[in-house]
């Protein structure tokens, strides 16, 4: 019985081994054509200069860790297992082309596409970055039809905490396109959008290069309060905008070698008031300046001030993810690999 069985596994091996030997090339063409390959991957670290309870030193905020294919597209947020909590799943979605050069299909943790805001560190000139419009599990179709560009999406909201209860899901759209030096796009996202009470959410944005020396990125938004009609709460302003500058051409220096300059306005919405009800927009803001450089290839540092109009010790932040701000210097290192 054992000599049969080892009889077996040897013609396996030999057959095997004869099917190996015909086309490496072949079977190499087929894993990378289904396999998850990697065509880059990032690494980016963000040290803001904190203040608490009277006390200065730099604080560990984000230690993100990205890789991505044709077809796919992980980031993780790693700072989280430093103080022993669970990492945190920033994206993670495949995508499967339905029609070459038209409709596309991506399933996953996705970014909404709202906005032109990326939520990728390579991709940013600054550190800071706008309102984070967030990300949830989503089916997300997109494409392109001639010069204009497309996103139709369904988001899975979850479950309400700890409650059975199912909470609403959320659907949009985006268009953009390009005319000469200037990027146009418009978001719609609505919330709630099977239920009688809906939120919508718009937005608009414009990036104008000119001649490739200054890049000016200007968008304004508006995020509905999910506040209930019965509190009368739904008359506050909810547009904010935000404008950015960046001198492209940059300057060189010694041993940093290229650097891009850059400032921006952020609004932001007031705090709340006593009663809970919430603040309305574009009363606070954030305003930066920095440097974008570039040591050596594949590798960036950037060192940003923020100076917030808000002191409320980090009590409501544009980003939840980068709280405390408020007057800071931040240094981000980040690493293409």
């Amino acid at each position: 019985m054992k000599k049969g069985i080892l009889l077996i596994i040897s013609l396996l091996f030999l057959i095997s081994s004869a099917f190996a030997d015909v086309d490496v090339i072949e079977e190499t063409e087929i894993l990378e054509e289904y396999l998850f390959v990697p065509d880059n991957n990032e690494l980016s670290i963000y040290y803001p200069f904190s203040t608490e309870l009277h006390q200065k030193f730099w604080h560990l905020n984000q230690v993100l860790l990205g890789w991505k294919g044709d077809n796919y597209q992980v980031e993780l947020d790693l700072a989280p297992l430093v103080s022993g909590s669970p990492l945190k799943i920033r994206k993670a979605f495949v995508k499967f082309t339905l029609y070459e050069n038209y409709v596309d299909m991506s399933i996953g943790k996705i970014v909404y596409p709202f906005g032109n805001v990326s939520s990728t560190a390579s991709n940013n000139i600054s550190i800071f970055q706008p309102e984070s419009f967030g990300c949830d599990w989503m089916i997300n179709f997109n494409g392109k039809i001639t010069n204009f560009g497309w996103n139709a999406y369904w988001a899975d909201m979850g479950t309400d905490g700890f409650a059975p209860s199912d909470i609403p899901s959320t659907i949009g759209s985006r268009v953009n396109t390009t005319i000469a030096d200037l990027d146009i796009g418009a978001s719609l996202r609505i919330r709630h959008w099977d239920k009688s009470e809906k939120y919508f959410d718009y937005d608009m944005d414009f990036i104008y290069t000119i001649k490739e020396i200054v890049e000016l990125n200007f968008q304004f938004f508006d995020v509905a309060d999910m506040i209930s009609d019965n509190l009368n709460y739904k008359d506050t302003a909810d547009l904010n905008l935000f404008f950015l500058i960046s001198y492209l051409k940059g300057f060189k220096l010694p041993i940093v070698h290229n650097v891009i300059p850059y400032a921006g306005y952020f609004s932001k919405r007031e705090l709340e008031t006593v009663s809970g009800k919430p603040g309305d927009g574009a009363k606070e803001n954030n305003i930066i300046v920095g440097l974008n450089m570039q040591p050596v290839d594949n590798a960036f540092i950037k060192i940003e001030y923020n100076l917030d109009s808000t002191d409320d010790g980090g009590v409501l932040k544009f980003n939840t993810h980068k709280k405390n701000l408020s007057d800071a210097l931040t240094v981000q290192v980040l690493y293409l690999f």
